[in-house]
C-alpha cells in the first residue's frame, strides 16, 4: 500500500487547523474500522469505488465523491 502525506500550513486560520494531508493508493479488499477518528476528515474519491458506512446507513462511493467524518463517529 502506498500513502503519501503532503503538508504546507503557510497560513494561520483560527477557525481551521489543517494537521495532515495527503494521498493513499489502497488495495482492492482496504477496510478500516470500525474506529473513532481523533479530528475531522474529508475524504475525495480520485479512483474506483468502495462503500462507506456510518449511523448504519451505507454509502456507496465512486470515483469524484467526498466524504466527511467527524470526529469519534465509527
Amino acid at each position: 500500500m502506498k500513502k503519501n502525506f503532503v503538508f504546507s500550513n503557510e497560513q494561520y486560520n483560527p477557525y481551521l487547523y489543517l494537521t495532515s494531508g495527503g494521498y493513499e493508493a489502497t488495495t482492492p479488499s482496504h477496510q478500516y474500522g470500525p474506529l473513532g477518528r481523533s479530528g475531522y476528515m474529508l475524504h475525495y474519491i480520485s479512483n474506483g469505488k468502495g462503500t462507506f458506512i456510518s449511523d448504519n446507513i451505507t454509502y456507496h462511493m465512486k470515483k469524484g465523491d467526498f466524504m466527511y467524518i467527524e470526529p469519534k463517529k465509527l
